[in-house]
């Protein structure tokens, strides 16, 4: 029997249909539904959905994941439950959910990860339908590390608050764990792993030129250690005969912005909107 589930903050104003679940939009006009996806003091209903084959608790729980990765902000999905009445519509459900749930204010983020879907119709539903079935695929997170590097990222967008040397961590392992699986190598460092890594899928990348921080590998890695081991946010090294101090809030912003994109890249999805140079530029699609 299908379950049904109330989706609270999410951008919707298309019905969806992916990996097993049917999604319609509680709102239908997109500036409407964008001021209540984006209410940093409450999560509204924006969407409810219906589970047609189980186990849908689980299915319901790594949809919350994917819609808040997408959205990139927290997304409350509601636990799976059976209608007051049977052989009820999505329609008539929405009526069975509170309308909103009130919760501390919500982490703004930099924006969504994928367009909007009044401006790209099958965007959004041809990520969730490939991205929920990726990482219920053991055979693909096992060559990958897909799912573990996935949730960090998921983790750093419901953190409240968000303390940086928390969130930079997640997002920094996150990296690391895709990158280590692709390679087999646990011991080499990782700049001169994540390079080659990086570049393969276009990111403008180098291991280690001073002229080029942001893009330098070596930066990012200095921060970790220095957070990890140290715990410092920033990082003093020696650089043709004088000191350079690395600050880690010049470099975070950049880095939480990259780990989404390479996420996107191992997953396989691109839909020709994204300008993967965003991270640096802050363009996010074209």
């Amino acid at each position: 029997m299908a379950e049904f589930i109330g989706i609270y903050g999410f951008d919707i104003t298309r019905p969806i249909n992916a990996a097993g679940i049917t999604i319609e939009p509680v709102f239908t006009n997109a500036g409407e539904v964008s001021t209540r996806a984006e209410d940093p003091r409450q999560f509204i209903l924006t969407a409810v959905g219906q589970i047609d084959a189980g186990p849908a608790a689980e299915l319901a729980f790594d949809l919350a994941a994917a819609l808040t990765f997408c959205q990139q902000r927290w997304v409350i999905v509601t636990g799976p439950f059976q209608p007051t009445r049977s052989a009820m519509t999505l329609d008539q459900v929405k009526g069975e959910l509170p309308s909103k749930r009130d919760f501390e204010a919500r982490w703004q983020s930099g924006g969504a990860l994928i367009m909007r879907d009044a401006f790209a119709p099958d965007s959004r539903q041809n990520f969730l339908d490939l991205c929920l079935r990726r990482v219920r695929d053991p055979g693909f997170n096992d060559r990958t590390g897909y799912r573990d590097a996935f949730f960090r990222c998921v983790q750093v967008l419901r953190m409240d608050p968000a303390y940086v040397d928390v969130t930079y961590y997640l997002d920094f392992s996150a990296i690391e764990i895709l990158v280590r699986a692709k390679s087999g190598d646990y011991d080499s460092g990782f700049a001169q792993l994540a390079c080659p890594f990086l570049k393969n899928f276009g990111f403008d990348v180098v291991e280690n030129k001073p002229a080029r921080r942001a893009n330098s590998m070596q930066t990012y890695a200095h921060l970790r250690n220095a957070l990890f081991h140290q715990g410092k946010f920033e990082k003093r090294i020696k650089e043709n005969g004088r000191e350079v101090v690395l600050k880690l809030t010049d470099y975070d912003d950049k880095w939480r912005r990259l780990v989404p994109d390479v996420l996107l890249k191992v997953l396989g999805f691109d839909d020709g909107h994204i300008n993967w140079k965003r991270w640096l530029d802050r363009m996010s699609f074209y």
